[in-house]
């Protein structure tokens, strides 16, 4: 758990693993979806991910929160490999964005680790929470990205 919250302090997520983990389930439910939707609505709108992967990357993102919904983790863990691919082949800079768009990659490396990684399926929770809060960080870091276009 520690080192999952270290990784998304890292990415700039703050301490919102933490806080997540820390609610009580009912409430970490309802904030969890609330932020994958809210991610799935600005990935679906991002201008500097490819017309045709963009489309992509908004059914990839409810398949995402479909998936956490029915409590399908494999499910969830499939789609969020799909959404790193996406991103990664779809997503165009200029080169004045270098900064944001190696903090786009950082991301997907972080999330394509942890996807490949056995000791995820440890805790189930903590997997929702670190690919929730990392989708989030995503969709923040490419909105940076629109908003310098």
């Amino acid at each position: 758990m520690q080192l999952l919250n270290g990784v998304c302090r890292a990415l700039g997520a703050g301490d919102q693993f933490y806080r997540l983990l820390s609610r009580e389930d009912t409430d970490r439910v309802a904030a969890i979806t609330r932020l994958l939707r809210r991610a799935t609505e600005s990935l679906g709108k991002a201008r500097c991910i490819d017309t045709e992967d963009r489309a992509q990357l908004k059914t990839l993102c409810r398949e995402v929160v479909v998936a956490y919904e029915e409590e399908k983790a494999e499910a969830l863990v499939e789609a969020m490999r799909q959404v790193v691919r996406t991103v990664r082949d779809g997503l165009s800079a200029t080169s004045d964005q270098a900064y944001d768009v190696l903090s786009v990659y950082v991301v997907l490396i972080a999330i394509g680790r942890f996807t490949n990684s056995p000791v995820r399926q440890e805790s189930p929770v903590a997997q929702e929470i670190f690919l929730t809060v990392c989708l989030g960080r995503l969709a923040a870091l490419i909105r940076e990205i629109d908003d310098s276009i």
